[in-house]
């Protein structure tokens, strides 16, 4: 049997209906093998097969025609089929296709993969019913992405992440500990969840588990914590002392925040993309700052992996670019351009103090690359929350937005808003509480209280002013300071339990890419603008390690859903000299003049004999690009004139020889 024969059929018969498929993608026979791969989409693969004595995974007696969505991500398999196969009878409602077959985890020849696949059993022997054949395969993937993909794409990872119990209650000590609380409270809040909650709920619900520490979704915490107070565990939270097991869940839910498990891995597209450094290098005009466009976009798109994109962007061939994809990346303002040059620096790219637009003073600012990365972790953090883990930070923001509100008209009564007999804030920035005391001479301005860690002692939970020293995440300030931020935190607090307003809608964000493109990297002293962040970059240490910031004071950590793009013109420096930190951390991607991207024919052959006396003589980097040809009616005597002499006159400097010659090629005449 020809496969390569019937697929090439397949595949042409496919193309004409590519409308019928997402994005219009096509199908790929792949030499050598015998069933054609399909693309990526909305978490799972799809696939053309022939099950034939080579392919065990169908059944040895199963001879035959198999279309199927392939679920094969590592780590994810199982999960995402167990969930599909919560939907089982409405997929199979929904399907005009019949002889649906749910293949689970051990039931593949290998036992590593899961898929749901239609099967047509056929004598392909038969070239005369060909047409037939290839009709059924055609329709019934039609019909599979027609439905399938409404419940693929909420298939989620999270239960993946779980930690075991055991280890929890282990840390949820340490926390309790780092948090300065009593010995009787180390003792009392572990017994309440491994011992007190569950041998109460074990009359209730005998499906609750032995211990909460195996429970580790915050709504069903929050449920939990819900009933103590209004629900069938009120009596049981009353009868203990200072209302332990609502306490001990509370606590629990904080402690779970604080661990931060949401700096894991991607959980958004297809594709997982590992590669988040990318370098486009290469001779003037190839197309670098074009292509930085087409590997966004690629990306985003979500349906090639990493080998497919740089073979894309090497290609021969000309990309249309997905303007409406790109524009709509800039419209969600998750992406940032700038050019390095020989003055650019850490201030202006990572933090720094810069002199205020608005007033006579020196005020700390964020740079570009802080930014786009703060805007990352928000969305990648949140991407990862419970939705009612959100709605209560949303709340939480807005009552202390009425907060400085208040705050702010107790100044303009007062002059000031007093937290001790000599120490009082007297102003809000955009970002802090401005306080100072009646006898700081050394601090006329006073000091800033950042918002940020009024926050964080909500998130953790504060109940008394010694707790602070414990947490991480503040500045060194409020920790110094500790009796003032814990004094404005008390009344935060107090004003908050008088609003009522829970009802907040809120939506779980979904994980998005942030891009940040640096062109012409190469011109800037990277030791000097990366700083201690150049560790930060690679791709094994984003979410996992950060660093304290020189100038805020901030814990800072790169995120994985930042992708850094840069340009680099080989001209200028070679990949052998640039800085070896930069070598190390960046995939290159090398982009070379393509001839075929020049329409005009006597242009083309300017270009080809040019750089064919370039190479031979000071090497392929120093190539002529594209784009100098290219262009509708193109004025090549202006071109060799004003664009190429200039810059072979630069090339060849120091060779009287070889620049005469390459000036008579500049300047042949055409026969």
């Amino acid at each position: 049997m020809d496969y390569s024969k019937y697929f090439k059929k397949l595949l042409e018969k496919q193309k004409k209906q590519k409308s019928n498929f997402p994005k219009k993608k096509e199908f790929e026979y792949r030499e050598g093998k015998y069933h054609a791969q399909s693309f990526q989409y909305e978490q799972v693969r799809y696939n053309f097969v022939i099950s034939s004595d080579r392919s065990t995974t169908y059944g040895n007696d199963f001879n035959g025609l198999i279309v199927e969505v392939y679920i094969n991500e590592k780590n994810y398999y199982e999960s995402y089929f167990n969930q599909l196969k919560i939907h089982q009878e409405s997929i199979e409602n929904e399907l005009t296709t019949k002889n649906i077959v749910w293949q689970g985890k051990g039931e593949s020849a290998k036992g590593t993969v899961c898929r749901i696949f239609a099967k047509k059993e056929v004598d392909l022997e038969d070239e005369t019913k060909w047409d037939e054949y290839i009709n059924w395969q055609i329709d019934t993937m039609i019909d599979f992405l027609k439905v399938m993909p409404t419940y693929t794409s909420k298939l989620e990872k999270k239960e993946i992440q779980e930690m075991d119990h055991q280890e929890l209650e282990s840390k949820f000590r340490e926390y309790l500990v780092k948090m300065g609380h009593s010995q009787a409270t180390l003792s009392t809040y572990p017994n309440m969840l491994k011992r007190d909650i569950p041998e109460t709920m074990e009359s209730i619900e005998n499906t609750f588990p032995d211990t909460v520490f195996k429970i580790q979704n915050i709504e069903k915490l929050n449920n939990l914590y819900d009933r103590c107070f209004n629900g069938d565990l009120k009596d049981f939270n009353l009868k203990t002392q200072n209302r332990a097991p609502s306490a001990a869940i509370k606590k629990y839910i904080s402690f779970l925040q604080s661990l931060d498990l949401t700096r894991v891995k991607n959980t958004s597209n297809s594709h997982e993309i590992k590669i988040k450094n990318l370098m486009l290098y290469g001779a003037p005009g190839v197309g670098k700052t074009y292509n930085y466009k087409n590997l966004i976009t690629m990306i985003e798109s979500g349906d090639k992996n990493i080998k497919e994109i740089l073979k894309a962007v090497e290609d021969e061939n000309d990309i249309e670019i997905n303007h409406d994809l790109f524009n709509q990346i800039k419209k969600e303002d998750r992406i940032e351009f700038v050019t390095f040059h020989q003055s650019y620096s850490y201030e202006d790219f990572i933090e720094g103090y810069r002199p205020s637009e608005d007033e006579d003073r020196i005020v700390r600012k964020d740079g570009i690359f802080k930014i786009i990365a703060e805007k990352a972790r928000i969305n990648l953090e949140n991407s990862l929350k419970d939705e009612l883990v959100i709605q209560e930070e949303k709340r939480t923001i807005n009552i202390f937005e009425e907060f400085c509100e208040y705050v702010s008209n107790k100044i303009v009564e007062d002059s000031k808003l007093t937290l001790t007999d000599a120490v009082y804030i007297y102003e809000i920035e955009e970002d802090a509480f401005r306080y100072k005391g009646d006898n700081w001479s050394e601090h006329e301005r006073g000091l800033r209280m950042k918002f940020n860690d009024i926050f964080e002692f909500y998130k953790n939970d504060i109940q008394e002013r010694k707790q602070i020293k414990h947490l991480e995440k503040i500045s060194s300030l409020s920790k110094q300071h500790a009796t003032y931020y814990f004094k404005l935190y008390q009344l935060f607090k107090e004003f908050k339990s008088k609003k009522n307003d829970k009802n907040i809608k809120v939506e779980k964000s979904e994980k998005q890419n942030y891009y940040i493109v640096i062109d012409e990297i190469n011109r800037g002293n990277i030791s000097k603008v990366f700083g201690e962040l150049i560790t930060l970059i690679e791709e094994d240490k984003r979410d996992k390690y950060s660093v304290t910031l020189p100038y805020s004071k901030e814990d800072f950590y790169i995120p994985s859903n930042l992708y850094i793009i840069s340009t680099m013109n080989s001209t200028d420096k070679s990949i052998a000299t640039i800085d070896i930190a930069l070598r190390r951390r960046f995939t290159f991607i090398k982009m070379k003049p393509k001839y075929s991207l020049v329409e005009d024919n006597e242009a083309r052959e300017l270009m080809i004999e040019l750089n064919e006396f370039i190479e031979d003589n000071i090497g392929e980097d120093y190539k002529l690009g594209h784009s100098y040809f290219m262009g509708e009616d193109i004025d090549l005597e202006f071109i060799r004139n004003y664009k190429l002499k200039p810059l072979l006159e630069e090339y060849f400097y120091a060779d009287d020889e070889k620049l005469k010659k390459i000036m008579n090629l500049l300047n042949k005449e055409e026969d």
